[in-house]
């Protein structure tokens, strides 16, 4: 079995690259947007994948020093 370190070393997040994804993925249902608006929300789902993974890093890290028993 891998060491939670291990995987989280081995697959880097990109937050640009998921929130682009995400972006894509749910176009149609934004409407017509100008692209002041499309940047505002690509900063926004930026920042929230980045979020998102500070926290589930530092859990990640809780458990490899402290697994639960």
């Amino acid at each position: 079995m891998e060491n939670i370190r291990e995987i989280t070393e081995a697959a880097p997040i990109d937050a640009k690259a998921i929130a682009r994804d995400q972006l894509l993925r749910f176009r149609r249902r934004l409407g017509s947007l100008t692209h002041d608006q499309e940047l505002q929300i690509e900063e926004l789902v930026i920042s929230t994948v980045m979020k998102i993974s500070l926290v589930t890093e530092r859990v990640m890290e809780a458990l490899a020093t402290n697994p639960p028993r």
